[in-house]
């Protein structure tokens, strides 16, 4: 499945682990999707793990990406780690973080998962 989706509810994080090739409106429909698990509640902390993604970034998809978030009442109060394992994926995050990073909305970019569960809180 290329992209799976986690709900720990003891720790209040949602896991998402994107793998292969996928289109910005595919990850952006899933997280429109979200709401509907029963786990879910906006605010959660959110650790994304896309060392095996393929993305079909680009600018302009960051941009896309950063609107759905500033304008998204769900993801208000929210600290999102991305994991990523390639530069050009850390830059298009730190992209994200320049374009999205707000009071409302807190993006870290990782390498490595163990330091952005600890930038979450959670083990």
């Amino acid at each position: 499945m290329p992209l799976e989706l986690m709900i720990d509810t003891e720790q209040d994080l949602v896991v998402r682990v994107l793998t292969g090739e996928i289109e910005i409106d595919e990850i952006i429909a899933s997280l429109d999707n979200m709401t509907e698990h029963p786990g879910y509640h906006a605010g959660m902390k959110s650790l994304n793990d896309l060392r095996e993604f393929v993305p079909t970034s680009s600018a302009s998809n960051v941009r896309l990406m950063a609107d759905y978030l500033l304008s998204n009442p769900l993801e208000q109060g929210v600290r999102a780690a991305v994991v990523v394992s390639r530069s050009v994926d850390y830059g298009m995050t730190r992209m994200l973080q320049a374009l999205a990073d707000s009071p409302a909305f807190s993006i870290g970019a990782f390498y490595d998962i163990d330091e952005a569960k600890e930038w979450l809180g959670v083990r």
